[in-house]
């Protein structure tokens, strides 16, 4: 559902090339543009300034740069770069290991043979190894399952935001998904789950439940923020079920527990995204006032 992607420094330069691979990444696109190897952005600009118009050079050096498109980028992941193999495309297309190989390289041509590569003419969405699904209808509501379809955009956040309004801590087929999406890395700079508060809510009771349940889960040296948010009536209570970071969202139709059937996952657009993220910054009060409760890892 979200796949990374990468494109040759010489390919971005030509800007209708950039146009159509720029406007066609981002996590809400089911696309992440990988800034392989670590270089790319400071060869990307070089080759700018020295091949293409000061306009737009000017026009693409901005994108790359501007901090409110970053969710576009995302770092190499350490994969190695090694100048013995070839250029930047024998690299890009080497086997990085398991699960490390791009979806797609955009490149000024194709090798022979060589499938992961898409000519930069070629690069449109419909292009077989260039496109993604905005949706799955068919997600089964098991952990493994619902962790693959957000294990990339996690693994490049260090920001993971839950919402669930029913989660309980207390029922395995909460917490299975749970340890499956926090364990995708260990360097979390901010973990929140937020949920409602329902019934006779007593804030110890369930802060004792959560981290008796949650603590060993919950990597050694960070701290999971638990929000807990009045039960409004529909109009004005907490939005359906998120998975959300600092570079996009993905929303659970059913919600982020395990259970018989399928689920509609779906990527948030952008916009929507950043509208949501705002609803669960840590000084909103778009639900009214929360109670806050705090797990320390153990795992």
């Amino acid at each position: 559902m979200i796949y990374e992607f990468a494109a040759e420094p010489e390919v971005m330069v030509t800007w209708e090339h950039f146009h159509v691979i720029w406007n066609g990444t981002g996590a809400s696109q089911g696309r992440l543009l990988v800034e392989y190897p670590q270089s790319w952005r400071k060869q990307t600009y070089a080759l700018a300034d020295k091949l293409s118009p000061a306009v737009r050079a000017n026009a693409i050096c901005s994108r790359l740069s501007d901090p409110e498109q970053r969710h576009r980028l995302v770092g190499s992941g350490g994969r190695p770069y090694d100048p013995r193999r070839g250029g930047w495309l024998a690299n890009a297309v080497a086997d990085h290991g398991p699960g490390r190989g791009f979806r797609a390289v955009a490149a000024r041509q194709v090798i022979a043979g060589c499938s992961p590569v898409v000519a930069a003419d070629d690069v449109e969405g419909e292009t077989a190894l260039w496109k993604a699904e905005r949706q799955d209808k068919a997600c089964p509501r098991r952990a493994a399952e619902m962790c693959q379809h957000v294990r990339t955009l996690l693994c490049h956040s260090s920001v993971m935001v839950l919402v669930d309004r029913f989660f309980d801590p207390c029922e395995p087929r909460f917490t299975r998904p749970f340890g499956q999406f926090v364990r995708v890395h260990t360097g979390w700079r901010r973990l929140e789950l937020h949920t409602s508060r329902r019934g006779s809510f007593r804030r110890d009771i369930q802060q004792a439940n959560y981290r008796s349940k949650l603590e060993p889960t919950v990597p050694s040296g960070a701290d999971l923020v638990v929000c807990f948010w009045p039960d409004l009536p529909a109009t004005a209570r907490m939005h359906p079920r998120f998975v959300l970071t600092e570079r996009g969202g993905v929303h659970f139709d059913v919600g982020l527990d395990e259970g018989p059937g399928t689920a509609l996952v779906s990527l948030l657009e952008h916009e929507v995204f950043l509208q949501f993220w705002k609803d669960y910054h840590p000084n909103s009060q778009v639900f009214g006032s929360r109670e806050v409760a705090t797990v320390s890892g153990l795992g």
